[in-house]
């Protein structure tokens, strides 16, 4: 359909927007008529009450208008897009806490655009069974933009699965690809069950996913959950208000998940209260490869909140080619932790400080272990265990990783499993961390690298015996 610059009030197909007149009928026919003409539709300021869905070939603009629900049931979306090339802005949707959708993108549609739009109030009433959904993305649909949209109080208390922006296989099996979600706020997405901020998921393909500059806060799950390839996480800044169930409050799963390969999770600043990882990367059911988590901040609140159980970078299952570099993380359970059998992993240059057990740990799962992994030039602050535990991973390399672990930097009896080079200016010049954080491989006869004693006094080989 060829689209002019003209811009039509829908008042003028007498439209109220008084917050008393039921204009459903009258704006669908706007809708419909304005799109037959090729204009853009106009929205001015007023509540508009509506009882049953209404669809839109056409692109809507707004300064502030609201479309109210008013009716006493309302298990569906309250604006369906089935045009491309369509603009939805400056509009807000107050779903009264009767309907549990907003905006659905429908299947194989392209260019949409969502701005400057409010939704909330969206909730599961006895008898729904379909999820609570901000905006949905169904399948098919390319070039997709959602920026600067304010999305909030969506609860899900029926089925337990609420979302406030979903991109998945609905309507068809193709992958959406290009989608963006920029600028945005999402608060109180909810239950614990499964109530998450932006999820990814379904598509086969390499999709083109940027989710940046987003702040998330009162997420109850997750704020984030990739399941696709090809997904850039940048910039967000997630607010984690919840202390943990031995504070009478919850424990959210995550602040990230990755669960998609050829994925970058960067600059994102995960702050405040207490998850049981902060970033997550693979799981037991997926295969996840070339996930690159790098200069990421994760800090959780060690003075209000139960962080006993709360891991700030985590890897399950087979997480092959990971890139764990220059994050900050700080009073954790585990820094970085590795359940998984990994294979080909670098942990480089993160400052890990106050966490309860090894800052580092390489641990497996079913009795596969991490292997090829490079741990270099890490930094332990005021860390309470060991700063690096291998267990039994193999071909693990380490070197110029500094600083204080109440354990040592490194687990004695992963030393024969790790390939590891320092320097005499390197070693710590008090007994507590001799022999476990430093050595030196240019003292050694016959190449032998060799290890300062906890004394002090002397060198010891990988196995403990003087040389």
């Amino acid at each position: 359909m060829a689209v002019n610059n003209t811009v039509i009030n829908v008042k003028d197909y007498g439209v109220k927007g008084d917050g008393k007149t039921n204009d459903t009928a009258t704006m669908q026919a706007a809708l419909t008529s304005i799109a037959s003409l090729g204009a853009i539709a106009y929205i001015p300021l007023g509540t508009y009450l509506i009882s049953s869905t209404l669809t839109t070939l056409v692109s809507i603009l707004s300064n502030g208008a609201t479309l109210k629900v008013s009716a006493t049931k309302f298990e569906m979306m309250m604006l369906n897009i089935i045009g491309s090339n369509i603009i939805i802005e400056g509009l807000n949707f107050n779903g009264n806490s009767i309907a549990n959708r907003g905006i659905t993108i429908s299947a194989n549609r392209s260019n949409i655009t969502i701005r400057d739009c409010e939704i909330y109030s969206l909730k599961q009433l006895t008898g729904y069974t379909t999820e609570t959904l901000g905006i949905h993305i169904q399948s098919g649909v390319t070039h997709v933009s959602i920026m600067g949209c304010y999305i909030h109080n969506l609860d899900a208390s029926v089925t337990g699965i609420c979302r406030g922006v979903l991109a998945n296989q609905a309507g068809g099996t193709a992958d959406s690809t290009n989608i963006t979600i920029t600028n945005n706020r999402f608060e109180e997405i909810s239950p614990i069950n499964d109530g998450d901020g932006v999820v990814i998921q379904d598509f086969k393909g390499f999709c083109y996913i940027t989710i940046a500059n987003n702040y998330f806060k009162r997420c109850y799950k997750r704020s984030i959950k990739i399941q696709v390839n090809g997904t850039i996480v940048t910039g967000n800044l997630i607010d984690n208000p919840f202390l943990g169930t031995s504070k009478g409050q919850i424990q959210p799963y995550s602040a990230i998940s990755v669960y998609g390969s050829y994925s970058i999770v960067t600059n994102n600043n995960i702050v405040g209260g207490t998850y049981l990882c902060g970033i997550e990367i693979g799981s037991l059911l997926d295969v996840t490869t070339h996930v690159i988590t790098i200069g990421n901040s994760v800090k959780f609140d060690a003075v209000n909140a139960d962080v006993s159980g709360a891991d700030c970078i985590r890897a399950y299952g087979a997480s092959d080619f990971l890139t764990i570099n220059d994050n900050i993380l700080k009073d954790g359970r585990y820094g970085i932790r590795l359940t998984s059998y990994s294979n080909g992993v670098t942990i480089n240059g993160n400052i890990l400080e106050n966490m309860k057990f090894p800052a580092i740990l390489l641990e497996g799962t079913n009795s596969s272990y991490p292997k090829n992994a490079t741990i270099n030039g890490n930094s332990f602050v005021a860390c309470q265990h060991y700063g690096i535990d291998t267990t039994k991973s193999t071909s693990v390399s380490s070197t110029g990783n500094i600083g204080v672990a109440a354990f040592g930097l490194i687990n004695p009896s992963c030393l024969p499993n790790l390939g590891i080079a320092g320097t005499t200016a390197q070693r710590p010049t008090t007994n507590l961390y001799a022999g476990l954080s430093y050595f030196d491989t240019s003292l050694g006869s016959n190449g032998k690298t060799i290890w300062r004693n906890k004394n002090n006094n002397g060198w010891v080989d990988a196995t403990g015996i003087s040389v």
